[in-house]
Parts: C-alpha cells; sequence; structure tokens
C-alpha cells in the first residue's frame, strides 16, 4: 500500500513540478514533516527549494506579534482579574489555591469558545424563559433551543440550592473575566492561542500579506476541525489559495453511521472543502491479511508481551525503515514496553515521555514530600524510608562514609521518623533543609535540580533523554519562579502541589531517527503516518475510545446548543485515529488486557468489534498463557567443617582464648532447629540486613515489655529486693510513665522523646499493647508475693564452661545466657522469662523435646532449661525452677511447664523436674558434640518447618561444594 503522505507528495509534484519554495504546507502536528520531505526528495530526484513547513499552530500564530502566554501566566493573570472584579462587586476575594482549580476549567472553557467563535456573552447569558430564548437566539435550530431550555428549567426558585447560587453568580461573572482576562493579556503583549485562532478566523482580510507571501497553502491530514479552522480554510478555498489533503476510506465515509467518518463528512459535504485527492480510498475493504488479536492476563503483561513477539525481527526490513511501530493506547504502558523490547532493536521514542516517570522527577517528588510531611507533623522530621531513597538513588552521589553513618544512626536507634537535628549531626545533608516559604521552595528546588544536573554532565553520565527532561524540568520551575514572583503571598502548601501538578501533566520530547528502527508513539501521533506493522498496546473499551472528558462550567446541553465538543467528539476522533491506522498496515497484532478488575472492563475496544462485523478481513484470536514455573525449594546444602570452618569452631573451644565465642540460649535451639541456620548466623557471621517496620511486630512489643519490667522492678529492688504485694500496688503509678520511655527508646533511642513530641497512631496502639502486658505480668506478681528480687537481666555472670567430648578428648564449651529475673519465692529461687509470643508451657517428653520434626518441639522450655542449667552452675544453688511468663497464657495456666499424663496437668517441680534436668543436660552434651564433631556437617532437615529469614533465602536454595567467605569478627 502506498503511504498517504507519498500520495499527497505525488500529487503535490504533479501540480507543482519541483518549483515548491513558494508552497506552504500545513499539519496538525509536527511529527509528519520528515516523512514529507523524505517522499518529496525521493520523488523528485535532485536537490531543490524546499517547501516551508508549519503546524496549523505555528502558522496561525506567526501572523501575530503577540507571543503565547503559558499557562501559569494564564492563571496567574485570570486570578488577579476574577479578584479585580470580585472588588468591584465588593464580593468575596479568592486566595491563589483556591482559585487554582477553577481556573484550568474556566481557561479551558474561554478556549473552546474562542476555537468555535462562539460568544461568550451569549453562552453566559440567564435565560430562564422560552421566549426570551427564542427572541435572543432566532437562528437556532428545535433542538437547540430544546438544549437550552432543558438546562435552566432545572433552576426552579423554590428548589434553588446553594451549589445553585454559586454556579448563577460565577455565571453571571464569567463574561466580565473574559473581557477583562483577554484585555490584561494584550496589555503585557500576549495572547493565548485560542484567542490567536478568533483573531485571524475574525479579521482575515487584516492579515493579506502574511497569506500572499505563498504561492499555495496545503492543508495535509486534517481530521476535526474547530469553527476557526473551517472558516479559514472555505475562506481561503473561494480565494483559491489553498489545497486539501484528506485521509479518508470508502468504509467510514460513505456510512454515516460510522463515527469514524463524522469530521470528514463534516468537512467535505457541509463546509464544501475539496479533497485534493479526488474520491476515497476503499483499503479497508479490500484488505485481506489477518489481524492477530491477544488477550493478555494483566494490565503490564501486554508490554512483557513485546518481548517474545520481537524476538525475531531485529533484522527485519519494517524495523531497518522504520515501517514497525509499536502503539500505545494507553500511554502509561511506555516505560514498560521500553523495557520489555529486546536490547538487540533499535528503538526510537518518537511520543512525549511523562516526566512523572522519569528519575528526576522522584527526586523532586521525594523532596516535596519531605517538605510536606514537616507541614503536616509541625516538627523536623524524617521518614526513614524517605532517607533511604535518597541514599539509594541513581541520580544522587552520596559518598560511601555518608550512607553508612546515616544508616547506622537510623538502625542502632531504631527511628522510624528520624529528627533532622541528629541527621545534621551525623551527616549534613543539605536536600533535607527544611523550607518555610513558597517562594524559597521553589528556589531551592531549583538549586538541587541545577546541582544534579551539573553532577551528570561534569561526570559525562548526562544522556540524550536525559538532557531533555531536565530541560523540560527547568522550563516548568522557571515558569512557576517568574509567574508567582508576584504574588504577595504563596503558601507553602499550594507551592508544593502546584510545582507535583505542573510537572505530572508534561512529557519531554524525545525524538529519535523516524526513518529507521522501531518506532514507538501514542495514537495521537500517528496522524497522517502509515507502518507496514503495527502492535498496538492497550486496545480495551474505556481506553479505546476513553470514556471521560475534561471538566468544564458549561453543561452538556448548553455545549450541544452552540455546537462546542461533547463526549461524541472525543469517541469519533479515537475511531477515526484506529480505523485510519488500519487501513493501509499489512501486519497487525492487537493487544489487550482480558483481566477485569478495578482499572479495566476485561473487554477488547468495541472499535475492533465493529471491524469484525463489518469487514471480511480475518482475525486470529491468542490468549496468552503466562508460564507458571515451580520448584522445589532445595535444602540440601552441606557445609563441611574444615579450613576455614574448623578453625572458626576450634576458637569455641580454645580455653586459653580470652575471647573465645560463646553460645547462648538462642544459639543452642537455633542448632536444633538447623544446623546449617547455626552455620550462617554464628560461623560464617552472615548477619540479617537491618530492616525497620512501622508494622506491629511481636519482637518489638516483646524487647519494650523487657525493658518496663526491668525497670519496674529494678526501682523497687533498690528500696527493698523483698516485694510485696501493696508495695507492687503502690508502685503501678509509675507504670504509664515507664511505658512511655520504654516505648520512646524503642523508636527513637531515647527515653524522654515523647515529652517534647506527640505519639503517632501506630506509636500509641504499641504503647496500650505494652501497658496491658506489663499488667499482666504485674498482676501475676501480686497474687505470687511476697518474694525477693535476686537478679535483674545480668548480662556479665552467668557464664559457665560445659564438659563435652571430642573425638574422645576431653574439651569445654563456653555456655552464656542473658536472665531475665531471678527470684526467689518461699525459699525456692524462680528463673523468670518473659515472653509475649505465642510460646507454649506444655511438652511431651525429653525426646520430643529435642526433635525438632515431632511437632512438640518447645523452644521456650529448651532456653528456660538452658538458662536454668547455667544458674546452678554457677552459683552451686539447687532445684531452682524455671517458670515463663506468657503473657497470653498467663491467667489460665500460670508460670509453671507441665505435662499431661491421662488427661491432668502434671506440672514441672520437684523430683519430676530433678530428673528432666539430668535428661536435659545429657541430651545438651549429645547435641553440642554433635556441633563440634568434625564428621557431621552442618545441613539442614527438610522435614523441619523452620521459617527462616528471606535473606538467607539464597543459600538455603544453593548446592553443595559452595566455597563462602566467612567473616571472622575473632
Amino acid at each position: 500500500m502506498t503511504p498517504f503522505l507519498k500520495e499527497v507528495s505525488a500529487d503535490l509534484i504533479s501540480r507543482f513540478g519541483s518549483d515548491l519554495k513558494n508552497i506552504a504546507i500545513i499539519f496538525n502536528n509536527k511529527r509528519p514533516e520528515v516523512y514529507m520531505k523524505k517522499h518529496v526528495a525521493d520523488l523528485i530526484g535532485k536537490p531543490i527549494w524546499s517547501p516551508s513547513f508549519f503546524t496549523i499552530q505555528q502558522f496561525i500564530k506567526n501572523a501575530f506579534e503577540e507571543q503565547e502566554a503559558d499557562k501559569l501566566t494564564q492563571i496567574i493573570t485570570l486570578f488577579q482579574c476574577y479578584n479585580s472584579i470580585q472588588a468591584q462587586r465588593e464580593g468575596k476575594l479568592a486566595s491563589i489555591d483556591q482559585f487554582y482549580p477553577m481556573a484550568e476549567v474556566i481557561l479551558n472553557d474561554f478556549a473552546q469558545l474562542d476555537y468555535d467563535l462562539v460568544d461568550p456573552d451569549d453562552v453566559y447569558a440567564e435565560l430562564y424563559d422560552i421566549a426570551i430564548i427564542e427572541k435572543r437566539f432566532p437562528n437556532f435550530s428545535e433542538e437547540q433551543l430544546t438544549f437550552i431550555n432543558q438546562f435552566w428549567s432545572t433552576f426552579s426558585k423554590e428548589k434553588q440550592s446553594f451549589i445553585q447560587d454559586r454556579f448563577i453568580e460565577l455565571w453571571q461573572l464569567l463574561p466580565s473575566l473574559y473581557t477583562d482576562f483577554h484585555s490584561a493579556l494584550k496589555q503585557k503583549g500576549l495572547a493565548t492561542t485560542p484567542q490567536l485562532y478568533k483573531a485571524f478566523a475574525n479579521g482575515l482580510e487584516t492579515y493579506p500579506s502574511y497569506v500572499d507571501q505563498y504561492q499555495q497553502l496545503i492543508f495535509v491530514g486534517f481530521n476535526a476541525l474547530n469553527r476557526a479552522e473551517a472558516t479559514l480554510f472555505k475562506k481561503w478555498q473561494q480565494q483559491n489559495l489553498a489545497l486539501f489533503y484528506f485521509d479518508a476510506d470508502e468504509h467510514y465515509l460513505s456510512d454515516t453511521l460510522q463515527e469514524a467518518g463524522t469530521f470528514l463528512r463534516r468537512n467535505l459535504y457541509t463546509h464544501g472543502l475539496a479533497n485534493a485527492l479526488g474520491s476515497p480510498s476503499n483499503y479497508l475493504a479490500t484488505q485481506k491479511q489477518p489481524i492477530k488479536i491477544v488477550e493478555t492476563t494483566s494490565y503490564t503483561a501486554q508490554a512483557k508481551l513485546l518481548d517474545s513477539l520481537l524476538t525475531d525481527k531485529a533484522d527485519s526490513d519494517e524495523i531497518n525503515k522504520g515501517l514497525a511501530a509499536v502503539l500505545l493506547a494507553d500511554e502509561r504502558l511506555l516505560i514498560p514496553a521500553l523495557q520489555s523490547i529486546p536490547s538487540v532493536i533499535e528503538t526510537n521514542i518518537t511520543m512525549g515521555f511523562p516526566i512523572s516517570q522519569s528519575p528526576i522527577y522522584g527526586i523532586v517528588d521525594l523532596w516535596l514530600r519531605v517538605q510536606e510531611q514537616y507541614l503536616l507533623q509541625k516538627r523536623d522530621f524524617i521518614h526513614y524510608k524517605d532517607i533511604e531513597i535518597f541514599l539509594s538513588h541513581p541520580l544522587i552521589q552520596t559518598s560511601d562514609d555518608i550512607k553508612e553513618r546515616v544508616r547506622a544512626l537510623i538502625y542502632i536507634n531504631h527511628y522510624i521518623n528520624v529528627p533532622l537535628a541528629a541527621l545534621e549531626a551525623v551527616a549534613p545533608v543539605p536536600f533535607f533543609e527544611r523550607q518555610t516559604q513558597g517562594k524559597d521552595l521553589i528556589k531551592s528546588l531549583q538549586t538541587i535540580v541545577k546541582n544534579i544536573f551539573n553532577e551528570r554532565k561534569e561526570q559525562q553520565l548526562l544522556t540524550y533523554p536525559d538532557a531533555a527532561i531536565f530541560t523540560e524540568v527547568f522550563r516548568i520551575l522557571n515558569q512557576l519562579h517568574d509567574a508567582l514572583s508576584i504574588l504577595d503571598d504563596l503558601r507553602i502548601e499550594f507551592a508544593i502541589s502546584l510545582i507535583k501538578k505542573s510537572l505530572q501533566g508534561i512529557t519531554a520530547a524525545i525524538e529519535g531517527d523516524p526513518l529507521s528502527g522501531l518506532q514507538i508513539m501514542g495514537l495521537l501521533e500517528t496522524r497522517n503516518l502509515d507502518f507496514k506493522e503495527i502492535y498496538l498496546l492497550g486496545v480495551n473499551d474505556g481506553v479505546l475510545p476513553k470514556t471521560s472528558s475534561a471538566a468544564t462550567f458549561i453543561p452538556d446541553s448548553i455545549r450541544r446548543a452552540h455546537g462546542l465538543p461533547v463526549l461524541e467528539n472525543q469517541e469519533a476522533l479515537s475511531a477515526y485515529l484506529f480505523y485510519r491506522l488500519i487501513q493501509r498496515a499489512e501486519k497487525i497484532t492487537l493487544v489487550y488486557n482480558g483481566q477485569v478488575d478495578e482499572n479495566s472492563s476485561g473487554e477488547i475496544s468495541r472499535f475492533v468489534k465493529q471491524i469484525q462485523f463489518e469487514t471480511n478481513r480475518p482475525f486470529v484470536h491468542f490468549k496468552q498463557q503466562q508460564a507458571v514455573q515451580t520448584h522445589d525449594v532445595p535444602l540440601n546444602m552441606e557445609v563441611s567443617k574444615k579450613n576455614k570452618v574448623q578453625q572458626i569452631l576450634a576458637l569455641y573451644l580454645d580455653q586459653n582464648n580470652p575471647a573465645r565465642p560463646g553460645i547462648s540460649a538462642t544459639g543452642f535451639t537455633t542448632y536444633l532447629q538447623s544446623p546449617l541456620l547455626f552455620f550462617l548466623k554464628y560461623i560464617a557471621k552472615i548477619r540479617e540486613p537491618q530492616l525497620l517496620t512501622e508494622d506491629f511486630e511481636a519482637n518489638r512489643i516483646g524487647s519494650i515489655i523487657h525493658e518496663i519490667m526491668q525497670w519496674f522492678y529494678e526501682e523497687l529492688k533498690q528500696e527493698s529486693p523483698y516485694i510485696t504485694a501493696q508495695r507492687i500496688k503502690d508502685h503501678l503509678r509509675r507504670l504509664p510513665n515507664l511505658c512511655l520511655q520504654a516505648t520512646a527508646k524503642d523508636f527513637y533511642g531515647n527515653t524522654a522523646h515523647f515529652e517534647t513530641n506527640a505519639l503517632s497512631s501506630m506509636e500509641k496502639i504499641v504503647l496500650e499493647i505494652a501497658k496491658e502486658y506489663a499488667l499482666i505480668f504485674i498482676n501475676h506478681d501480686i497474687n505470687v508475693a511476697p518474694f525477693t528480687i535476686i537478679e535483674l537481666e545480668n548480662k556479665k555472670d552467668y557464664v559457665v564452661d560445659f564438659p563435652i567430648q571430642i573425638d574422645g578428648v576431653e574439651s569445654t564449651v563456653k555456655l552464656y545466657g542473658i536472665i531475665d529475673r531471678i527470684d526467689e519465692k518461699d525459699g525456692k529461687t524462680r528463673i523468670v522469662d518473659y515472653k509475649t509470643g505465642a510460646d507454649a508451657l506444655d511438652y511431651t517428653d525429653i525426646d520430643s523435646l529435642f526433635d525438632p520434626t515431632s511437632g512438640k518441639f518447645n523452644k521456650a522450655l529448651l532456653q528456660t532449661l538452658f538458662y536454668t542449667y547455667i544458674y546452678e552452675k554457677k552459683t552451686g544453688k539447687k532445684e531452682v525452677e524455671p517458670n515463663l511468663y506468657v503473657a497470653r497464657k498467663l491467667r489460665q495456666e500460670g508460670s509453671l511447664f507441665y505435662t499431661k499424663m491421662r488427661g491432668n496437668k502434671s506440672p514441672l517441680a520437684g523430683q519430676g523436674l530433678a530428673s528432666f534436668k539430668d535428661a536435659f543436660e545429657q541430651r545438651m552434651r549429645e547435641t553440642l558434640e554433635a556441633l563440634f564433631n568434625r564428621n557431621i556437617a552442618f545441613k539442614h532437615d527438610p522435614n523441619v518447618d523452620l521459617p527462616y529469614n528471606d535473606h538467607y533465602q539464597e543459600f538455603f536454595q544453593s548446592g553443595t561444594d559452595h566455597d563462602i567467605e566467612i567473616e571472622n569478627e575473632y
């Protein structure tokens, strides 16, 4: 098939030969220019003076001296005019942040009125009576009069609401606002593009010299014309100054029910514009190549499919000659599409790159979010995740030293919200400086972006797309700074929202070579262009066509009465883009998301169904089958006890080494559950990464509870270690403050933090849970009292050498434990361990206790017996009783471990406890001898259900014979 622009080029040459220098070729967008130049050059085959090329906007703006006012200047000017009118009417003045959302809607309405040459006084007139309507608009049809009457009939005097009152008040003001706004711009030498359209159409005879400099005006590929364009085109055609080339197909042009031909029929039959190409083509009826339709299983799967669709296309003629394109009906798929196209394929983005999806916007958004949090919290705190994003952002060149210091500050102090003062003390980072004025906010952001740009440039890391994005960001920030500088007061909250809004809605022009490589563009960019091979993504109903329209103060009935654009216009535009795109394409793949969710109907566009029904073109349907790969996690990794491993194990047995490592209760139970996990944590020293979480965590509650109980009984013990029930009750007044201090210490590393700072919602929840758990423990102690406190979390003294045999040689291993509490009750010493999790008091027997596959493995009992053994050996005391305070079970089950015999509980006490201790000691010896036996490798039993941390996942999924580098801390 011959491309449309090539047909146009051939016709122009047949009319004007090679003398095209006095011809003006005008498009509805800029992209066709390079294609048109190529076709003209190929057809003429020799150097010529080029015709002039314009977009319609450029052509009209060049006729005027006024410069185009940017959007923000328009909004500020409109704001000033609005308040001026309100002041004259003694109405309520608006602030810029209140007015801004309304301004965007008003400007959009003014633009449509100007494009379609509609008098604002007519639109905004208050017309309640049909007789007045008929007198005011004698030329309106019955349908138009009905629309206006229909609208105003909703405003009943009896039922008029506050919203309707406000609407009418604004409605009355808009004609004056329209006039004052354009006058104010004109005084500055500025104008809006729609106003220039209107001026050009209404005063064409005043611009003859501008138009007459061209022999002929050539308008190529236009579809939907506003009334200003239609007026100009008709006049120029009457003067024999213009030729029009419409890209039409008989299929949708001749059928009045086809929405794709709505505007072309209006151009040809209503406006009387002649198509220089003559009769339309009939490609859609004659094309026989099948259209491939692919249904995917998710939104991003549409883009991921490109990898398989394009795998063997790197050397295809279509791609090499720029005749293949990936087209995005949903432009949000741009980034996933770029990530999915095989790297061997040359790609050219010939569409705007969304600033909001760029790395620099990530930095801007982060900085604005930090400033926003300062305002919301009314204190200088930064969320730790925001700091982490800053430290790891690819555009920020943060030194390793600063990263290490900042992360140490966060994780050592368990900061969820990091005090700015603390951050500045360890690593001054200008990025996090607080801004207090709206104007200063924009200046500071300009400086930050400029510094990042300069650093990238100096390090030669600046790519062409990066430069284009930075340029657009600079442009927007400069506009914001200049436009807002005239305001006396700029609230920082509004400045933040305005910067975000200004950057989110724009794109950076990134244009590659459109004549080679795979072209990537949105549907709108395809106007006038043809491709042999297309891959159209996002072909869902609701996306193609879109079902939403811009906000407006002009109701639908009024719009219809005055011929202003309505939703059907948008659907007709989308239909034309789709039909025109496929009428010449030879290889077509349409991809849509078949998943039904809140963002997708799961239905293919109705345009596709129409083509299927109306033409004889074959369709081939595919449904993406997402491959689901499963594999068993191999837990058969073994680490032999040789070389470095053996050397480190030997350190545990070296009695002459003053710094020899020991084994804790946690280390002991870890080895029982998984020898391999013990190796990773205690021998290889592979640490779990430091993580903070804002979610409720049992271990966080546990650490807070231990601190509360420690302080509570330390304060009582200072007066006397003998604890009575009355003393505990009297001391309960201190509990709320202790809970607050312990929570502050856990979250911020500072017990006095909440004296000057309010608690967050999560901190309040944690505080209340900690109070409740502490009361459970303390109320139990009130019932148990009196007792005598002996020790509270002694971290130094309870260390013993435990005798074992290794290869027939006597040796010892150091055991140590940090015991929560040791007290004496009725002459019996008790070991008390606090637990806030789901620990259990019941057990079956010694065999199941040491067997993690038995289902009766009781980690809490093992650890408490471990502490009991160490204490007895260290002090020489006997009959020490292990007690477990489990917050969830203490009221119902008490604190003694027990086993069930014939349905009755048998507590672990007395002679039974003594025998159990002997059996425990023997099993502990066997376990530790196995740990140091060089013939028994560290490996994991796959039958043990071990909830190991994700950080260790890669090791558990590895094979055998891995050389793991050991970090020797000794």
